[in-house]
Order: structure tokens, then C-alpha cells, then sequence
């Protein structure tokens, strides 16, 4: 009997693209800003870009992207808000190690130059006893790690934003080229003011201290 696969429940990103000119003024802006060691690569010592006034201009552009995805979502509160930002540097063998964003609701990564690097998304196998309904069955073979069933890659293209829930699983691969390094932005938020509804019995007021 033949059978066959299908894709299904399919999720959606948010991509923008920025003016080149804006892209590359940042850009030229943090090349020159401090940065330390993290897992597989380098990262911003200042992690509160969002106040530093060079990059005013390019977050007041990021805000209304946010304001646009809010509006397609229809989501019940005032605005989403950025609560920090910092640039990730990947220089010659360098990567960035898998993880998500805690104690956000939506994030975002902003190519700041063009990479062979690709930011890989991934959200869990729904046949992993982690991920479905089945309690604690765990038919996987013994010793095998949790699978991540749904992957997407997407390149790096400078002034490209993608924005994305918090909770989903990304890394980037290991950068191969010898003399460019990749630049990006990342940030989180944070749903601010009047959320939810007071006539449904779900609403509360948010202010987030910046």
C-alpha cells in the first residue's frame, strides 16, 4: 500500500526589509562598539541598545514593524513594547548556539550585512512524548534526543527583520567565511498597557520600567 507524508499546522513569521542607507549607517555604528564572549560567538557588552540615541532612528523604524504585526494580529493591548536589544557578532568558525527568549512575548533578529550564515528556526517533533498527549510513552530509541521536527532556515540579507514568537528554538550556523564577519540585531517585548479586555474579565494594565 502506498502512502506519504503531509505538512501540516502551519505558523507564520513577519519579515520586513529596512532602507539600505539606515542598514548601513547601523551597521558602520556597531562595528565599533564593545563586545565580549558568549556561547560560540561575540555579543554587544551593551545589551540596552534601544536607548543609545545613534540607533534611535533605526529602532523607531523597528517599533513600527511591531505596531504592523500587532495590528494583522489583532492583539488585545496598547502596543507591543522593546524591552532591549543588542548585536550579535559571528566572526570565522563561529556560531550561534541554540536557545529561545525568556520573559518575552515576540523577538527579533535584523541582518545588518549579508552572511553565508543562515539563522535556523525549529519548533518540537508533535510525535515527541514531550510534545504530544500520550502522558509519559516514549517510543523513541533509547539514548535518542528530543527531535526537531519542523525546521526552517532563512539567509542572511542585510536590512532583512524577522520577527518571531519568543518561545521558538533558533541558532545559527557556523559562519565559513574567513574574513566576514555577520552582524545582527536581535530584541524582545513585551505587551504593554491595557491588555486583554475588562468586559471579558481578562484585562489588566502593564508598564514596563525601562
Amino acid at each position: 500500500m502506498a502512502s506519504d507524508t503531509i505538512d501540516v499546522l502551519a505558523q507564520k513569521f513577519f519579515k520586513f526589509q529596512c532602507d539600505p542607507e539606515l542598514t548601513e549607517k547601523s551597521l558602520a555604528f556597531l562595528k565599533e562598539v564593545e563586545y565580549r564572549g558568549n556561547t560560540a560567538n561575540q555579543t554587544s557588552v551593551n545589551n540596552r541598545l534601544n536607548h543609545k540615541e545613534e540607533m534611535k532612528e533605526l529602532h523607531q523604524w523597528f517599533q513600527q514593524c511591531l505596531n504592523k504585526v500587532q495590528k494583522e494580529m489583532q492583539w488585545e493591548c496598547d502596543k507591543l513594547q522593546i524591552t532591549q536589544s543588542w548585536c550579535n557578532k559571528t566572526g570565522s568558525q563561529e556560531h550561534h548556539h541554540w536557545h529561545h527568549h525568556p520573559n518575552s512575548f515576540a523577538s527579533a533578529v535584523f541582518y545588518l550585512n549579508n552572511s553565508e550564515c543562515k539563522t535556523v528556526f525549529a519548533i518540537g517533533n508533535i510525535w515527541d512524548f514531550n510534545k504530544n498527549f500520550t502522558g509519559n510513552l516514549n517510543l523513541q530509541p533509547r539514548g535518542q534526543g528530543r527531535g526537531r521536527a519542523v525546521v526552517h532556515e532563512e539567509p542572511t540579507v542585510a536590512g532583512t527583520l524577522l520577527i518571531f514568537p519568543s518561545v521558538v528554538e533558533h541558532s545559527v550556523t557556523p559562519n565559513i567565511e574567513e574574513e566576514n564577519e555577520r552582524y545582527s540585531i536581535s530584541f524582545n517585548t513585551f505587551p504593554v498597557g491595557m491588555i486583554g479586555s475588562l468586559g471579558s474579565l481578562s484585562g489588566l494594565n502593564i508598564q514596563v520600567d525601562m
